[in-house]
């Protein structure tokens, strides 16, 4: 009971932070509604000169809505903030904390997921609503599961990145490479079934397509990837999160030798 409130308050202070900077939080709001008209009036123009039969054009636009939902409520920032915290020193403070250090990098980042979700995403929720298909209960529940999956494996594979700040001082190429393979490999950037059948087939048994494509094509299409998909996601979490584990454990033991 007593961690339950701990982390309830966590949660509450994270995303009290975030509230305050409104110019901040226009700013976002307005980088998102560009973001989308841009795809919206690239996608017009290319539909315009060649019908595609993979998607239409309405649901390749809600496609579009949905990802920049996902995109904005995953914990993108994890590597970047740990990378922050090994820079400036205060690294120290946070494992000195009774509480786990990566508990306490989750909680931060619950909170500022249920920000943007509130938040955020509200004119992407109106334009959806007014434009998208329409969801599935079923499909929707699969969506929030697959989605569920995805957050944990995201958390992971950006703490992973943050600890290698440990050994290398700056991420910053680091962080470049790992938005390329989720740019590329994810959905995120265009629907996968618009790539070759063998590039697919690859894609099928690597985590990333889980991330945006698979749940969002749930919605979008109407349809589930069954179990399959829930299993890859979870033994990818499992494998993640033994890498991680391992990583974890050896930066601790260096920072104890240097008398960090």
């Amino acid at each position: 009971m007593r961690n339950l409130k701990i982390t309830l308050q966590l949660i509450k202070i994270e995303f009290l932070s975030r509230i305050m900077y409104k110019s901040a939080i226009a700013m976002s709001i307005i980088t998102d509604l560009l973001l989308v008209v841009m795809q919206y009036s690239l996608w017009k123009a290319i539909y315009s000169y060649n019908k595609l039969a993979i998607l239409d054009f309405s649901k390749m636009f809600s496609y579009v809505i949905l990802v920049q939902i996902l995109a904005n409520s995953y914990p993108s920032d994890v590597s970047g903030h740990i990378a922050n915290l090994v820079k400036s020193g205060d690294i120290s403070l946070k494992l000195l904390n009774p509480f786990p250090f990566v508990g306490q990098v989750f909680i931060e980042s619950i909170g500022n997921t249920i920000f943007k979700l509130c938040m955020l995403n509200i004119p992407l929720y109106i334009i959806y609503f007014l434009y998208g298909v329409k969801l599935s209960l079923i499909n929707f529940l699969y969506f929030i599961l697959l989605y569920a999956l995805s957050y944990v494996f995201y958390f992971f594979f950006e703490v992973i990145f943050g600890l290698f700040s440990f050994y290398t001082g700056s991420i910053w190429g680091l962080k470049n490479f790992k938005y390329v393979i989720l740019l590329l490999l994810s959905g995120k950037a265009i629907p996968l079934n618009f790539y070759p059948r063998v590039l697919r087939k690859i894609l099928d048994f690597l985590p990333f397509k889980y991330m945006f494509y698979s749940p969002v094509m749930s919605l979008v299409e109407n349809t589930q990837g069954g179990i399959e998909a829930v299993l890859i996601q979870t033994v990818s979490i499992v494998l993640i999160f033994l890498l991680f584990n391992v990583m974890y454990r050896n930066v601790i033991r260096v920072l104890c030798i240097q008398g960090g």
